[in-house]
């Protein structure tokens, strides 16, 4: 490529230099450790890949597509303030933590009770809100049981109708769709 420059008299060192950079921008292939968030657009845009789809970018970090765009899991939109901490009992309905916004809200830091938690069900969100779910335990899991909830609309949809685990310091995404909460898989 500096050949290629090099020999091909015209733009002043400035243009040329911007031009080098942006030449130098390799399409790899979706999903490599080594993507940058323009490399994923590029490579897969949003309305071409599965909803709720995630991808551990370079520069931006994890992202994931909403329906319509890749937003940075953690920020409403991609402008920061979309995460919210929350202590759990040891079986949580309903749960509706204090700064969840339904729709804004991109990611909640889960600390279970000693010996794991049980959420039951999350206040509803907007159709297609997605919404990283951390345990930030290193000891205790997290259970998320089958239409646990006695709220329909706050209910999780899990594969096999059976109970979906999160990890001591693991992470899940869950998205909206059709009046339930659904894990991605």
């Amino acid at each position: 490529m500096a050949g290629l420059l090099g020999n091909n008299p015209g733009p002043n060192s400035s243009v040329r230099s911007m031009l080098q950079a942006s030449m130098a921008v390799s399409t790899t292939d979706l999903g490599t450790s080594g993507m940058t968030y323009a490399q994923l657009i590029l490579d897969a845009p949003p309305n071409q890949v599965q909803y709720s789809a995630f991808y551990l970018t370079t520069d931006v970090g994890l992202v994931v597509n909403n329906g319509s765009a890749w937003v940075a899991a953690g920020t409403s939109g991609g402008s920061a303030g979309g995460s919210v901490s929350v202590t759990l009992a040891t079986s949580q309905d309903d749960l509706n933590p204090s700064g969840y916004v339904p729709g804004v809200t991109t990611r909640i830091i889960m600390t279970p009770a000693s010996g794991g938690s049980a959420v039951l069900g999350l206040l509803a969100a907007p159709d297609k809100t997605s919404i990283l779910i951390v345990n930030a335990s290193a000891t205790d899991s997290i259970t998320f049981p089958y239409h646990g909830s006695d709220t329909a609309t706050n209910q999780f949809s899990t594969q096999n109708a059976g109970t979906q685990t999160i990890e001591p310091l693991a992470a899940a995404i869950i998205s909206y769709v059709t009046n339930q909460w659904v894990f991605a898989s």
